[in-house]
């Protein structure tokens, strides 16, 4: 909505939004409808700004954990196949639900067998990144925890 655009509708508004969320926007713009309006807009933005610093901080996030964690990975000259060895796709290290996830992510680039390690890190979902951080892997990773140095990784 710019400034000489009057806002939709209150009803529009409520439509689309229910009334319950629009609710919220009015009770904080004092019952002013323009207000509550530009208070979503705001809300909007400012939600989308941080949607930018959310994906740094992912990127941030997986790459330091692959590079902390890769001394996990079965040497290349044991392995059965190249993914295999990697500690994200190894069941002796990860879950069989974090191994299909791994291999999904592989599948839907449409390379099941030759897709990098770089490519898979970087097809893993932020949801697979954030379990590492929660049980079963606490007690698993927290030696490789303790070694972790930011500095090191950014």
């Amino acid at each position: 909505m710019s400034a000489s655009q009057p806002p939709p509708s209150r009803a529009l508004v409520e439509r689309f939004l229910s009334p319950d969320r629009y609710g919220g926007y009015l009770t904080a713009a004092n019952a002013d409808h323009q207000r509550a309006v530009a208070l979503y807009e705001w809300n909007a933005q400012v939600t989308s700004a941080m949607f930018e610093v959310l994906q740094y901080l992912e990127v941030i996030l997986r790459n330091a954990v692959d590079r902390t964690l890769k001394p996990l990975d079965i040497p290349a000259s044991v392995r059965i196949t190249p993914s295999k060895g990697w500690w994200f796709n190894n069941p002796g290290i990860v879950t069989d639900k974090a191994i299909e996830t791994v291999e999904r992510t592989m599948a839907v680039m449409g390379r099941p067998v030759a897709a990098t390690r770089g490519q898979v890190v970087a097809g893993l979902t932020f949801g697979f990144w954030e379990k590492l951080f929660a049980p079963p892997y606490v007690n698993v990773f927290a030696p490789a925890a303790v070694r972790f140095d930011a500095a090191d990784h950014v």
